[in-house]
């Protein structure tokens, strides 16, 4: 990797093809191997599409709660005035482009921009100023207090008096899922017993349910166990035959007798909300949602249930050979159709309900590495490919990989991931954590078809994104770490981009560079495994993701000044020298020694004006280890979870990073409260603690400024490192 990097760096990513001898076995058995998957609505997965999705529930909740409700199956954004169908979506981008008070605007210059009657535009002011102008400036002001250096707030469901499942079951419902007594996948059938009961007939065969099931709005297994298999009693169970569930009273009525949310698909009886005659045809909201209609609008994908790899694989063949039928496309399509077909349906939120599901980020310390291992052995003739270097089990940790001083596996960066996808299924813009170098590995099956651009324009990339996807930005100033959003290649290349892309095919790598953006889909079902790997050349570009991360409040993956400090340490017993690394690791000490006095500073710059106690960091983990042992007797080891914790150090509750070396507290807060989430901090957000005294806070220490400065000063003699020779060779 590092004989090609000069060439193959400046396009992000490139393809390794190894000799043709050169083929490890797929070690996991298919009928055993086990594994959960995503949902991936191919409609959202464009962030123009999820503009105009997210704009929609907003503006019909909010005419909802003024009294003015859509009808349900209105198009997406769009109202009709005065027998004229107005796209909100582009009125509402339209006045934030001109950056203009809506009383200060022009609105007959943009009803004949956008080809309305002149004579509407009084009424798409009027529009405009009472529905979305004050949910806009809501949305501005929520963007500046997370861009004002603050934590991502997840939002979770709210428990409340709403506790069943919301979907209805009817005889014939068929679903997908793993049974222990036939040992693989079968579909389970609902179907009307003799005594007026649901029950449910598992086959092995799919013949029961169309092939194309990916695109079905099916009920979820653990929907049905929910309603059926444990808590439906023999009444109710009967009375869902005719219908549906209400959400507060748990019985069933016809549909037309019950409300349906618009947003969460629950049923309510009128009653149980206190609702009077409800019209149904238009929308209407469950107080849940409406109380929630404030929050951040949460995205992701959702749990597609769980599969043998064998049987995966066969059925995402079957619902591959329905969709190529279904838009007349012959069965073996060449990859340039599937590539237009591709960003077709991402490009359209016509493709609502086209929803493959994809096995991403399976642990293979779980489910099994694809790479044979010592655990499980396989050899092709006299290769023993468990020991072969080019096995992503070995590779993090090889010799010229940084991340063997981490001293501990770290679960999909020392520890590959594997991914099981199906036709369409992607995987979505973004660059490695820590900006790490990766590589992946096709086991087998269809293509992957890959694109790249560079790390030096990794900025540029993100401000592109952030200019196309403005609304999105706002909420999501960190939506690039979310892994959900594809943009056409073909957009960024129209923008001065350089952008690359190469079609990755069984027994091949792939390999990413620091900082470059990469992204993709499958071909048709596949199977891949890839890890990251840290070559000496990476340390500079992990100190800039470390800030990075900092600045988004995102929590790192492991301490990047923990792993400074024992870089250094194995550099001056030697034990981090091994045979070409010599002029590798004395161009990494300049850039050790300027981290190092970073360390330092950082603390020298947060203790100003503080009067606090120093403690070793020892001493930290044994009050965390009493206070936890007194809350948690009976579960696990508090032992166990104390090192776990020790390996990085404690999260700064501010900024989400490891307070490897030092981290703060209040000792009075402590005493009262306990340490929990919000009590450790590190030393650049001491102060924001409490409102405590500085008195009252402790700093626990792991390494003294002192022990830094030693450390510091026997790299320097080490390599002869002096005043504008150390920085010439950090720059």
């Amino acid at each position: 990797i590092s004989s090609i990097k000069a060439e193959a760096e400046k396009f992000g990513i490139c393809k390794i093809v190894p000799p043709e001898g050169w083929k490890p076995p797929f070690a996991p058995c298919p009928k055993k191997f086990k594994f959960q998957t995503k949902r991936q609505d191919l409609s959202l997965l464009e962030g123009e599409n999820r503009q105009r999705h997210n704009f929609d529930q907003k503006l019909r909740m909010q005419l909802f709660s003024k009294g003015a409700p859509l009808l349900r199956d209105s198009p997406p954004g769009k109202v009709t005035l005065m027998d004229v169908e107005v796209d909100l979506y582009g009125l509402h981008k339209a006045v934030k482009k001109s950056n203009s008070p809506p009383e200060k605007l022009d609105w007959k210059g943009i009803s004949r921009d956008a080809e309305f009657p002149e004579e509407l535009s009084e009424m798409l002011r009027n529009f405009y100023s009472d529905f979305l102008h004050h949910s806009s400036a809501r949305k501005t002001k929520a963007a500046a207090a997370t861009a004002a250096y603050e934590p991502s707030k997840k939002v979770g469901k709210k428990k409340t008096k709403h506790s069943r499942a919301g979907r209805y079951i009817k005889s014939g419902e068929s679903f997908w899922c793993y049974r222990s007594e036939y040992g693989k996948c079968v579909w389970g059938v609902v179907h009307k017993s003799p005594t007026s009961t649901l029950k449910v007939d598992f086959h092995e065969s799919p013949n029961c349910i169309e092939a194309g099931y990916l695109f079905s709005e099916g009920l979820s297994k653990a929907r049905l166990t929910d309603l059926i298999l444990n808590g439906v009693t023999e009444e109710q169970a009967t009375k869902v035959y005719t219908g549906e569930l209400c959400e507060v009273c748990g019985l069933a009525e016809v549909a037309a007798k019950l409300l349906t949310c618009s947003k969460c698909g629950r049923y309510f009886h009128s009653d149980c909300n206190g609702e009077g005659e409800i019209e149904r045809e238009l929308d209407w909201f469950c107080e849940d949602c409406c109380n929630d209609a404030e929050l951040t609008p949460q995205f992701g994908f959702e749990n597609g249930g769980c599969f043998t790899l064998i049987d995966f694989i066969e059925n995402s063949k079957l619902w591959m050979k329905s969709y190529y039928e279904k838009v007349g496309l012959s069965n073996e399509p060449s990859e340039e159709q599937i590539l237009k077909e591709f960003w077709k349906l991402v490009g359209s939120d016509s493709s609502h309900g086209i929803c493959p599901l994809y096995g991403s980020d399976l642990d293979t310390s779980i489910v099994g590495s694809g790479f044979p291992t010592k655990q499980n052995l396989t050899k092709v003739g006299e290769i023993d490919y468990s020991n072969d270097p080019w096995n992503l089990n070995l590779l993090p940790t090889s010799d010229r990989s940084l991340l063997r001083h981490l001293g501990r596996r770290v679960t999909g960066v020392t520890i590959p991931w594997l991914y099981v996808g199906s036709l369409f299924s992607a995987f979505c813009w973004h660059n490695e954590d820590h900006h790490l170098y990766s590589i992946n590995y096709h086991h087998f099956g269809s293509p992957k078809q890959w694109y790249g651009v560079p790390g030096k324009e990794s900025e540029e990339f993100e401000k592109l994104a952030a200019s196309l996807y403005p609304d999105l930005f706002e909420l999501f100033p960190d939506l690039l770490h979310h892994l959900v959003t594809m943009i056409n290649p073909s957009v960024l290349s129209s923008k001065g981009l350089s952008v690359c892309s190469c079609t990755q095919r069984a027994g091949e790598f792939v390999v990413t560079f620091p900082r470059a953006y990469h992204a993709g889909f499958n071909m048709g079902p596949n199977c891949a495994e890839a890890v990251n790997l840290a070559p000496t050349d990476w340390l500079p570009f992990g100190w800039k993701a470390s800030q990075r991360l900092r600045m988004y409040c995102r929590p790192p993956v492991f301490s990047q000044d923990g792993l400074a400090l024992a870089l250094a340490r194995n550099i001056l017993s030697g034990r981090g020298r091994t045979k070409g690394e010599s002029r590798e690791l004395k161009n990494l000490t300049g850039f050790l020694v300027r981290e190092l006095e970073r360390m330092v500073g950082r603390e020298e710059e947060g203790s100003i004006g503080m009067c606090w106690k120093e403690m070793e960091m020892e001493l930290f983990y044994k009050r965390l280890e009493i206070r936890k042992g007194r809350k948690n007797k009976g579960t696990r080891s508090v032992k166990s979870q104390a090192v776990e914790e020790e390996g990085n150090g404690p999260r700064c509750f501010k900024c989400q990073t490891f307070c490897f070396n030092e981290v703060v507290i209040c000792e009075d807060c402590a005493l009262k409260k306990g340490l929990g989430k919000k009590a450790t901090v590190c030393a650049l957000h001491a102060e924001l603690t409490c409102a405590c005294p500085p008195s009252s806070r402790v700093v626990f220490i792991r390494n003294s400024p002192s022990d830094l400065n030693a450390i510091t000063k026997g790299l320097m003699e080490l390599h002869k490192l002096k005043g504008e020779n150390r920085k010439r060779k950090f720059e």
